[in-house]
């Protein structure tokens, strides 16, 4: 029979090894949620990503006199640089380069807004600089501090054979 002495020690070593198996499982689960958020968040960019793809042209215009070619690759899985080609009447194409600032997710969101202004500013005139303001004029006030956009818009008139900036 033992005595509560000689039995001490082995509640000890039993205590010990429940806490550290408790600490495992604690850790355990704690690593499984995080490998649960960050596929998620992986989930969420790869559909973002899927998102921006749609805004960028996938045929391009074509001309017996000339080849337009274009390659959009951002540094991230999502980011801010674009180009769109926009159909205009009488045998016009709006032409629009662009570089958010910021790159990531802000600056997909910050192109897909633009893209949309670009987009409603175009029909609404001819001038590629009026057209142009009318996005800042817009744009500037919901802006975040370091957060601008490098752009350039021209209208190519294709029977004149003219890109007006």
């Amino acid at each position: 029979m033992r005595t509560r002495a000689a039995s001490a020690p082995a509640a000890l070593r039993s205590s010990t090894g429940l806490r550290k198996e408790a600490a495992l499982a604690i850790q355990n689960d704690l690593l499984q949620q995080e490998m649960v958020v960050r596929e998620r968040l992986e989930t969420e960019v790869q559909l973002a990503r899927q998102i921006q793809q749609t805004f960028i042209p996938s045929v391009l215009p074509t001309h017996p006199n000339w080849q337009i070619a274009a390659r959009w690759r951002t540094a991230r899985q999502v980011g801010g640089d674009f180009y769109d080609l926009i159909e205009l009447p009488n045998n016009r194409l709006g032409i629009f380069i662009a570089d958010v600032a910021d790159k990531g997710m802000p600056a997909a969101l910050f192109m897909a807004l633009t893209r949309t202004l670009v987009r409603a500013a175009v029909l609404e005139t001819a001038s590629p600089a009026e057209a142009v303001r009318r996005v800042n004029d817009l744009l500037l006030p919901d802006t975040q501090q370091g957060m601008f956009i490098t752009a350039v818009y021209g209208v190519l008139d294709r029977r004149r054979a003219r890109l007006r900036m």
